[in-house]
């Protein structure tokens, strides 16, 4: 489910990353100019059919699923046993 906070936070992501305003779809030829270098970085990834466009459903798709990867309760620890005179 979709809420009316995470649509907004997506609208503000898209619009950062250099997503043309009122187009549906960009190309790698639309992504030019330092603007867009987030957008760069995430077209290969967010592409989700491989058919070189990468539509604004998504990229709302892929800032969805990081959004959710970021809200994971995960915690990595690392433990080394090391051996001390008395073992």
């Amino acid at each position: 489910r979709r809420t009316l906070a995470e649509d907004r936070i997506v609208s503000q992501v898209l619009a950062g990353t250099g997503f043309p305003p009122g187009k549906a779809a960009v190309t790698e030829a639309d992504i030019v100019g330092p603007q867009a270098q987030l957008l760069r970085i995430l077209f290969d990834p967010a592409d989700r059919n491989g058919d070189g466009k990468l539509t604004r459903d998504e990229a709302a798709a892929h800032i969805r699923l990081q959004q959710r990867t970021a809200a994971l309760a995960l915690t990595v620890s690392h433990r080394t046993r090391t051996p001390s005179l008395f073992q």
